[in-house]
């Protein structure tokens, strides 16, 4: 796994629970070799958990079609 290949999508998939096992061992390994990809996974994990912290809003018919 090359550094451009390990995003902030594949972090949040790894979060998730979502990657097959050799992806999730790549990911790993290289979190524990870069403190700076530890850094962005625990920004994408605040930022997953703040967004599920929020209430569910319903929206009307004509706010949908906006």
């Amino acid at each position: 796994m090359t550094p451009a290949e390990l995003s902030e999508d594949l972090l949040s998939a790894y979060l998730d629970g979502e990657l097959d096992a050799p992806t999730r061992a790549a990911v790993q390994t290289r979190l524990a070799e870069s403190a700076p990809w530890r850094a962005v996974l625990a920004e994408v994990e605040a930022a997953r958990d703040a967004l599920r912290a929020l209430p569910p809003v319903d929206l009307t018919a004509e706010q949908w079609g906006r």
